[in-house]
């Protein structure tokens, strides 16, 4: 079933946009208003060797940005207010690399290094900082997504109108392609391939009123389960949260998952514990939420009532790998 519980819903595969709406019991003949916006887009880019695979893919994500924010501003010039603004939130050692595309730009004062001794150490920078970077009374909404993913030009303005209707956050799955020229020139092409699902969660729409009132944790941008905490918080502070696994709004050249290599393991070790940690204060005030949500979504954690302790977390059944310590 698509409605994960009782606030959130998500796209079953090959489900119109229509039918996601229709289920939400929006007229669809019933003209609906536009609203002012004021959102921002933040990212963390890195310092990559000039040339590099990594360099190019980023000026291709910062280009499609740009472009969808220009085509946002053509299609609603003269009508309500749609204002997209950028802001960098990156490593000191970055800081140079990211003012080449954008012109805000936030220095962050930790990275994982501060946090513990990895296998292999990174200075990744830490996802709560990157968002509370984004969040200041000039912007009402944030949109967080990695480096590597890029808009379509509609992105923006689908965005504002799915906000015009009611949901107030949403998680949108980018559509991966096969890999390809990370040129800015061949960006025409690659928005007009619909590539296929990717069941990965890497862009986040919220209100920074929403923000504010989220259980931080110190997860790693750059490791897997980055997100997941993040979205215990989207979960438990949304009212209709809306989920899109199957919508042409962002892409993403290739599926290369170098993050998965089993040297960087303790890196996703460590952003599922700073995930359980927020599932168990969350869950603890909404189990009935907590338990539908884990149960529906693909997830490694199952949320119980447990008369003694209020919830007990456990393992879902068929989870695979290391995994941090639950009650179960």
């Amino acid at each position: 079933m698509p409605r994960l519980c009782d606030n959130a819903y998500q796209q079953s595969a090959g489900e119109p946009l229509r039918d996601v709406l229709l289920a939400h019991g929006l007229d669809l003949e019933a003209p609906v208003p536009a609203l002012p916006r004021r959102m921002r887009h933040v990212v963390s880019p890195f310092a990559a060797a000039p040339g590099s695979q990594a360099e190019r893919i980023q000026s291709l994500t910062f280009t499609a940005m740009r472009e969808a924010a220009t085509f946002a501003a053509d299609a609603n010039a003269g009508q309500v207010p749609l204002h997209i603004g950028f802001r960098a939130a990156v490593l000191a050692g970055d800081v140079s690399f990211a003012q080449r595309f954008f012109t805000d730009t936030v220095p962050l004062a930790r990275s994982a290094a501060d946090l513990r001794a990895f296998q292999v150490p990174r200075p990744l920078p830490l996802v709560f900082d990157v968002i509370e970077a984004a969040v200041d009374d000039g912007c009402d909404h944030v949109i967080l997504t990695n480096v590597d993913i890029c808009p379509l030009p509609h992105f923006y303005r689908a965005v504002a109108r799915l906000l015009d209707l009611g949901f107030d956050a949403l998680i949108i799955n980018r559509r991966t392609l096969a890999d390809g020229a990370a040129d800015p020139s061949w960006l025409p092409l690659w928005c007009a391939d619909p590539g296929r699902i990717h069941e990965g969660y890497d862009c986040f729409v919220f209100s920074a009123s929403a923000a504010r009132r989220f259980v931080r944790n110190d997860a790693c941008v750059g490791a897997g389960g980055v997100m997941r905490g993040l979205i215990y918080d989207m979960v438990a502070v949304a009212s209709r949260l809306l989920i899109l696994t199957d919508a042409h709004l962002t892409c993403h050249l290739g599926d290369d998952k170098t993050w998965t290599r089993p040297e960087l393991r303790d890196y996703i070790d460590h952003n599922w514990q700073e995930a359980i940690a927020v599932l168990r204060l969350v869950a603890a005030a909404n189990p009935d939420r907590f338990a539908a949500f884990c149960a529906a979504l693909p997830d490694r954690v199952r949320v119980e009532r447990d008369a003694a302790q209020g919830i007990r977390l456990s393992r879902a059944p068929g989870s695979q790998g290391s995994f941090p310590r639950l009650d179960s």
